[in-house]
C-alpha cells in the first residue's frame, strides 16, 4: 500500500529549452490590396469576449461571495444519534433526525477508509480538492455513453456537497461545490476531511457515516468491518436507494465486486484479501431504521428531553439516555396486554355491544414502578402506538371505581378506625335535590354486620360510604392529596365508589406509599442524560415525603392482603408472591382496574374504550384488568425473593372475634388474629357467637388458603 502513504511530489524540474533555429529568408509576397472590411468582425467579437468574459467574472465572484463560511469546519461536530438504554444498560431506543455516529478515523483500519478511496477518489491525497483529469475523464465516458456513467466529483467535492449546498443539478451549484472543496483542501489536514466525509455520507437506510451504517447492516462497530463488508459499504453512497435496498441484488453484489476490483488495483489489499473477500457471503445481521423496543417509553422521553433541554439536544448532541425501564418488564408487558386483548374480543365474539364501538377497540394500559424510588420499570400505555399514540397509563383520567375505596379506609385507619370496626352493610337512600342515590353492591345483595377487613375484601359499597361519612369528606379529600392524587375530586359521598376521574400514574403512585411504609416517592423514568463527552447533564436523584405513617400503610396493606386471600382477587392466590391489591370496576362495566403491589413493585392496569362505553355485563375488574397483572406478575416477578412485608414498630396483634370485632375469649374456636395502629386495638373482650374453625391470617403465605 506505498502508493497511499506517499506525499505529494515536489515541483518538476524546468523543462531545459534549446534556441530554434532561424528561419529562411522568405520571398517577398505580392502587395495585397489594403482595406479595412475584416476588421470590423474582429472588433465585435473581441467585444463579446470580453462581455462575456465580464458577465462570467461577475456571475463567478458573485457565487464566491456567496459561499458558506468554513472556517468552524476544522472544529465541526457532525450531528449524532441520541440513545436510550434501560436500567441494565440494554440499548432500547434511538433518537435522530439524520442517524449519526461520530467515529475517528484513527480507531479505523486502513481497508475501511481505503475503501471509499479506491472507488470514490483514487488520488485523494494528491489533489488540491479538484481532480481535473477525473473530470475530463468522467466527461469523456458521459459523451460517449450519452447518459450520466461517471461521476467527477472528489471526496472533498462530496463533503462541500451534503455539508454546505443542496443535492440540485445545477451549474451554479457545481461551481460552488469546486470553489468550496478548493477552500476545504486548503484549510484541512487530508485526514481531517476523509474523517468528516467518512462521518457524514449517506449510506442509505436511514444511515449517515459509516459507523451508523455498520451497525445498521451488520450489527458491529466500523472498526470491526471486514475487508469484504468494507466494500460493500463503500459502495453504497453513490446510489443508496439501490444498492442499500438488498444487499443480494444482483447490482448491489456488481457493485461490490468493483469496489474489491479498484482495490486491488490501487493496491489497497493485496491478492490473497482479494481472493477470500469475493468469496465471503454477506448479510444483514444488524437493525435497519430506528430502534424502538418501548415506543410509549421512547415517546415520553422524547417529550420530556425536547421540553426541558431543546430539541438540539436530542437531535444533534448524541446524548445517552437511561431510564428506569426493564425492557423485559416492557416485553412481558406487552405481551400481556396482547393476550388480554385477544381474551376479551374472543369472549365478545357473536355478542354485539350496544354502541358503536367493537371488541377490537378495547384498550389497556399497564404501569409498574419501584416502590423504594418510585422508578417506573413498566409502561405500556395502549395496545398499539402506532395506530394511536396517546399515552393511558400517563395522561388518560378515568373513573376509578372500587379502585378509589383503599383511600378512604386509609383515611379511616389515621381517625382510629380498624379492620376489626364493625359497620352495618344495609340498604341506604341519599335524597338531593336532583336525584335519589341509593348504593347497592355489586351483588345486589347485604351482609349485614360486616368488618372493615372483609368489606375491603369483598368490595362492599355502602361500607364504603358509612366510612366516607364517618371520616368526613373534607378529610378524606385532604388525605386523598397527601397520597399524591392532584385530579379534581367531587366533595360528595360519590367519591367512596371512585366517581372522580384519575390517571393510572396516579393511582399506582398512592397504591405504591403502602408498600413503602408510608413514603410517597415522585415516579420517574429518566435516570440521567449524559453528552458525548460523558458530562452528566440531567440526574434524578431519589426523595421521598412521609405521606401517611408506616403503621396505616402496613394495615393497610394487610387488608388488601385479604382481597387476595379471600375477595375479589382471589382468582390470583396461585401466584407464588407476597401480594396484595385491589380490584376496581365502574358504573355500566366502562373501565377495569386492578392494582396489585409486592415488596418490591406496585403495578396498575386499567383496561376500557378510548370514549367512555361499557364493555359488556361482567367485564369487571378481576375480570378484564387482574388477568393483565397476573400475567405480568407470573412473567416478571418470578425471580423476586418470596419475602413478606416489614412490620414496623407501633402496630399490635390480637385476637379477635370476627363477628364482634372485640377481643376474643380465651380458646375460642372462631377467632383470628387482626393487626392494629397501636392505640386503636379494642379493649373488651367478646361474648358473641363462636365458629368451628380457627383461621390465623398471619400463617397464611401467598396463595395459601385457609
Amino acid at each position: 500500500m506505498d502508493r497511499w502513504n506517499t506525499q505529494p511530489t515536489s515541483s518538476p524540474e524546468h523543462f531545459q529549452h534549446t534556441q530554434a533555429p532561424e528561419p529562411e529568408a522568405s520571398q517577398p509576397h505580392p502587395k495585397r490590396k489594403s482595406g479595412l472590411w475584416w476588421k470590423l468582425p474582429l472588433s465585435l467579437m473581441l467585444g463579446c469576449c470580453i462581455f462575456l468574459g465580464g458577465v462570467l467574472g461577475y456571475i463567478v465572484a458573485t457565487l464566491y461571495q456567496e459561499l458558506p463560511a468554513i472556517d468552524e469546519l476544522g472544529s465541526f461536530r457532525p450531528s449524532s444519534i441520541s440513545r436510550m438504554y434501560d436500567r441494565n444498560g440494554v440499548l432500547i431506543g434511538e433518537f435522530f433526525r439524520e442517524k449519526r455516529i461520530p467515529i475517528s478515523l484513527q480507531t479505523l483500519p486502513e481497508h475501511v477508509y481505503y475503501a471509499s478511496i479506491a472507488v470514490e477518489d483514487a488520488t485523494f491525497f494528491e489533489h488540491g480538492g479538484l481532480d481535473f483529469q477525473g473530470i475530463i475523464r468522467a466527461a469523456t465516458k458521459n459523451f460517449q455513453a450519452g447518459r450520466v456513467v461517471e461521476g467527477g466529483s472528489t471526496i472533498t467535492q462530496q463533503l462541500a456537497k451534503t455539508m454546505f449546498l443542496t443535492s440540485e443539478r445545477k451549474l451554479t451549484r457545481k461551481i460552488k461545490e469546486a470553489f468550496l472543496a478548493f477552500k476545504i483542501d486548503s484549510t484541512l489536514e487530508k485526514q481531517h476531511i476523509l474523517e468528516l466525509y467518512l462521518n457524514q455520507i449517506y449510506y442509505g437506510r436511514g444511515a449517515y457515516g459509516i459507523e451508523a451504517a455498520a451497525q445498521n447492516f451488520f450489527n458491529k462497530s466500523a472498526h470491526e468491518l471486514t475487508v469484504a463488508e468494507a466494500a460493500m459499504l463503500a459502495g453504497m453512497p453513490k446510489a443508496p436507494s439501490r444498492y442499500s435496498r438488498d444487499i443480494n441484488d444482483a447490482e448491489t453484489q456488481q457493485r461490490w465486486r468493483h469496489v474489491l476490483n479498484r482495490m486491488r488495483e490501487e493496491r489497497a489489499i493485496t491478492e490473497s484479501q482479494f481472493d477470500e473477500a469475493i468469496n465471503t457471503p454477506l448479510a444483514i445481521t444488524g437493525h435497519i431504521g430506528q430502534l424502538n423496543d418501548a415506543p410509549y417509553v421512547s415517546d415520553f422521553v422524547r417529550n420530556a428531553i425536547i421540553e426541558k433541554h431543546g430539541e438540539d439536544l436530542l437531535y444533534r448532541e448524541g446524548v445517552s439516555i437511561y431510564t428506569t425501564v426493564d425492557i423485559r418488564a416492557q416485553h412481558v408487558a406487552h405481551e400481556a396486554i396482547t393476550k388480554a386483548k385477544q381474551e376479551y374480543i374472543q369472549r365478545r365474539e357473536g355478542r354485539r355491544l350496544p354502541h358503536e364501538l367493537t371488541p377490537e377497540d378495547i384498550q389497556f394500559a399497564l404501569l409498574s414502578i419501584d416502590n423504594h424510588d418510585g422508578a417506573i420499570i413498566a409502561m405500556v400505555g395502549g395496545t398499539d402506538f402506532y395506530t394511536n399514540q396517546f399515552n393511558r397509563a400517563m395522561n388518560g383520567q378515568r373513573q376509578t371505581g372500587s379502585a378509589f375505596k383503599p383511600f378512604v379506609y386509609s383515611a379511616a385507619l389515621e381517625k382510629g378506625l380498624s379492620p376489626a370496626t364493625i359497620m352495618v352493610d344495609a340498604p341506604m337512600i341519599f335524597p338531593s335535590s336532583e336525584l335519589v342515590w341509593k348504593p347497592e353492591n355489586y351483588t345486589q345483595r347485604f351482609y349485614g354486620p360486616t368488618s372493615l377487613r372483609n368489606a375491603v375484601a369483598q368490595s362492599l359499597n355502602v361500607v364504603a360510604v358509612k366510612v366516607l361519612q364517618e371520616v368526613g369528606i373534607g378529610t378524606a379529600i385532604d388525605h386523598v392529596r397527601r397520597l399524591g392524587i392532584t385530579a379534581p375530586i367531587n366533595r360528595d359521598l360519590s367519591i367512596a365508589l371512585g366517581s372522580s376521574s384519575v390517571t393510572l400514574l396516579e393511582l399506582t403512585r398512592a397504591y405504591s406509599i403502602f408498600p413503602a411504609e408510608g413514603r410517597r416517592h415522585e415516579p420517574y423514568l429518566i435516570q440521567r442524560v449524559v453528552d458525548r463527552d460523558g458530562k452528566v447533564i440531567e440526574e434524578h436523584i431519589p426523595s421521598f415525603e412521609q405521606a401517611i405513617s408506616p403503621q396505616v400503610a402496613y394495615v393497610m396493606t394487610s387488608m388488601l392482603q385479604s382481597v387476595i386471600t379471600d375477595g375479589t382477587g382471589r382468582s390470583l392466590r396461585s401466584l407464588p408472591m407476597t401480594l396484595a391489591g385491589k380490584t376496581g370496576t365502574t358504573n355500566a362495566f366502562n373501565d377495569a382496574w386492578f392494582f396489585g403491589f409486592t415488596p418490591r413493585y406496585t403495578t396498575g392496569v386499567w383496561t376500557g374504550f378510548d370514549v367512555p362505553r361499557t364493555m359488556g355485563h361482567g367485564e369487571a375488574g378481576a375480570r378484564s384488568a387482574a388477568p393483565v397483572f397476573a400475567e405480568f406478575a407470573k412473567n416478571y416477578f418470578d425471580s423476586e425473593p418470596a419475602v413478606d412485608f416489614p412490620v414496623p414498630e407501633g402496630v399490635v396483634f390480637r385476637r379477635i372475634d370476627p363477628t364482634t370485632g372485640q377481643l376474643a375469649r380465651e380458646g375460642a374456636p372462631n377467632s383470628i388474629m387482626e393487626v392494629f395502629v397501636a392505640g386503636t386495638e379494642p379493649r373488651d373482650v367478646s361474648t358473641g357467637s363462636t365458629q368451628d374453625q380457627m383461621i390465623d391470617l398471619f400463617q397464611l403465605r401467598g396463595g395459601d388458603t385457609p
